[in-house]
């Protein structure tokens, strides 16, 4: 009978390691995603401060090609950037855009942008309705 025991105590002893690695496993993946929300949540609030700080410019809307379509959908933008003080040039951004808004865009059409200080190639929206997400 003690070798039941033994055999029951041995299981029991299994099943308990096995759960603890499933709840390591938990922790660590639980872990990692808090981390990478804080780190997107750091994210946004840098391209907040920094679209706050951002030259105010236009923009000619070059094409556009929506991903997901809805409420609000996420654009892609091709623009020819006009700074105030400077050479126009190219660029792409990333945009989520509010349906009202996403129905006015149309190539060819100037919009109200913001241009990064740090970062010529990120062009903020200028507009409500529009949140920057992304380069192209």
């Amino acid at each position: 009978m003690n070798g039941g025991l033994f055999e029951i105590a041995l299981i029991a002893a299994g099943v308990v390691l096995f759960l603890a690695l499933v709840g390591l496993i938990v922790f660590a993946v639980v872990r990692q995603q808090r981390v990478e929300m804080e780190r997107a949540r750091a994210r946004r609030a840098e391209l907040l401060r920094r679209a706050e700080q951002a030259i105010p410019a236009t923009a000619t809307l070059l094409a556009i090609r929506t991903a997901t379509p809805g409420a609000t959908a996420s654009v892609t933008l091709r623009l020819q950037v006009a700074p105030p003080d400077g050479a126009p040039y190219p660029a792409s951004a990333v945009w989520l855009v509010e349906r009202p808004l996403l129905d006015s865009l149309q190539p060819g059409k100037e919009i109200s942008v913001k241009i990064d200080r740090e970062d010529a190639q990120i062009v903020y929206p200028n507009v409500e309705g529009a949140r920057y997400v992304g380069k192209f």
